[in-house]
């Protein structure tokens, strides 16, 4: 299981932490999940926009009892001031 967040130098534990708004989620659902299924999260950075501190990630969730993705999709964040690189 891996939480690196490529192109960030952070690990996505710390993502949270560097998000100031989520500015759009498009999501495509490939395979049903349900309570107590474990699914790791990848993010591989797209696009970087440093003048406007958007980044774009395409993201996946795996489910790590079939390790098919169940979900992929891209989200486009503004990040905080102090804490983009």
């Amino acid at each position: 299981t891996s939480n690196a967040v490529d192109g960030l130098g952070r690990c996505g534990n710390c993502l949270e932490a560097i998000i100031r708004w989520r500015l759009s989620v498009n999501m495509n659902y490939h395979l049903p999940s349900y309570l107590g299924d474990t699914v790791t999260l990848t993010a591989r950075v797209r696009q970087k926009a440093e003048t406007a501190q958007v980044v774009v990630l395409d993201v996946k969730f795996i489910s790590q009892l079939s390790a098919r993705v169940v979900v992929s999709g891209k989200v486009q964040v503004s990040l905080r001031d102090e804490q983009f690189c």
